[in-house]
């Protein structure tokens, strides 16, 4: 006797359906994990170019690590941060690229070297921190 069954059987059509589910979670993390290490990456980038923008002002006036800004004798102000941030100043304030990600700024005072000047709230939670900051 001739069996004439034709196309999958139900076993066959569950299984195929399973793997591709189980492939598009797949995709679907990696998406996730690369959407969250470029957010980390950028908010990082973000912390070393306002951490150099502050050692360049720091530098071009002639302050050390650890002063208070005070740039009323020279008709800037007393504010660290509107010096760096605005048009025509250093660059426009970052912000975080991840969700719920803040910037705190330290203030009018100078850093000492290795400490940065912004960081982020997510530091701690999702890394938003440089590996090494000694020399900044």
């Amino acid at each position: 006797m001739k069996n004439n069954s034709q196309g999958f059987s139900l076993i066959e059509t569950v299984v195929v359906m399973g793997l591709m589910l189980a492939m598009i979670a797949a995709t679907i993390m990696g998406v996730s994990a690369y959407n969250a290490g470029k957010d980390r990456a950028v908010c990082i980038v973000n912390q070393v170019n306002v951490q150099t923008a502050v050692r360049s002002l720091q530098n071009m006036y002639e302050f050390n690590p650890g002063d208070t800004f005070d740039g009323s004798a020279m008709g800037m102000g007393t504010s660290l941060s509107n010096n760096i941030f605005g048009p025509g100043k250093f660059m426009a304030m970052p912000s975080c690229p991840a969700a719920g990600g803040l910037y705190t700024c330290a203030g009018d005072i100078f850093p000492i070297e290795g400490v940065l000047w912004m960081t982020c709230s997510l530091q701690t939670t999702s890394g938003h921190v440089p590996k090494n900051a000694t020399n900044m």
